[in-house]
């Protein structure tokens, strides 16, 4: 198997998703839930291909997350709730 096709099938586990996208690890486990990014499951546990990260990230995926990240902290700081 090439190199190309193994980094297709090479599965990262959600910290490690998370330390690539610079989140925190439950931001990438709620983007799996929302289906914005794709996983599989082995077992109880979530893995995201490292194909598919790149597609995300490549998309700008992680800019809309920390575009999130910057309005609920700045709702927060105004006295507005954090959640909505």
């Amino acid at each position: 198997m090439n190199t190309e096709n193994r980094d297709k099938f090479r599965l990262l586990t959600t910290a490690q998703v998370a330390e690539i996208a610079q989140v925190h690890r439950t931001t990438v486990t709620r983007l799996i839930g929302r289906g914005e990014l794709r996983a599989v499951r082995v077992g109880r546990l979530l893995r995201v291909s490292e194909a598919e990260l790149m597609k995300f990230i490549e998309s700008g995926g992680v800019q809309k997350i920390q575009d999130e990240v910057n309005q609920f902290r700045s709702r927060r700081a105004a006295g507005g709730r954090g959640r909505r």
